[in-house]
């Protein structure tokens, strides 16, 4: 017969082993983050591209930028002040370049998630540059927006609240 009191040490270590996947996740998508970032600082400082392509030199710094702006946005929760999350919820359900079924279909893990996949897009999936639909490119806005990507702002949910009336561009 249980008692209360190991029932409470099964949870707690049911919490800790939990806990310890989630760490182990997120340590691992950093450090893939991390290499990108390494890559794209050994690109921009190789010399010999730098003379040859300035075009691209200047997008793939550009790209840098936005990249280290969504990093800090998603790993340090350094966001602008934004409304409710009801409010944005709500906003990403009237949008018609939100698509529940495109997004869970092209994001399987979301459904392993406690998340909806709304929810998952403005918590996560925007700063991990996820898509909305098909129609909707979060990376490309951002490049486009650079701002945007600074004020951690998630890509949808700013067009929509400000961007179309801005006229912004979507890429």
């Amino acid at each position: 017969m249980t008692t209360k009191n190991d029932n409470l040490v099964q949870a707690h270590t049911d919490i800790q082993k939990v806990l310890r996947g989630e760490i182990v996740a997120l340590r691992d998508l950093l450090n893939k983050r991390l290499a990108e970032i390494e890559k794209l600082t050994n690109q921009l400082t190789a010399p010999q591209q730098t003379s040859e392509h300035p075009e691209q030199m200047a997008a793939m710094a550009q790209r840098h930028e936005v990249e280290i702006a969504l990093l800090h946005a998603r790993y340090n929760c350094q966001i602008a002040q934004l409304p409710e999350r009801k409010k944005q919820i709500e906003t990403l359900t009237i949008s018609k370049l939100f698509d529940v079924a495109w997004y869970l279909h092209k994001n399987p893990d979301v459904a392993e998630s406690d998340m909806t996949p709304r929810e998952h897009y403005l918590v996560s999936g925007s700063y991990e540059k996820r898509n909305p639909s098909e129609t909707f490119d979060t990376m490309a806005y951002y490049l486009a927006n650079p701002d945007v990507a600074k004020s951690g702002w998630p890509a949808l949910l700013h067009y929509e609240m400000f961007g179309r009336d801005e006229n912004r561009p979507l890429h």
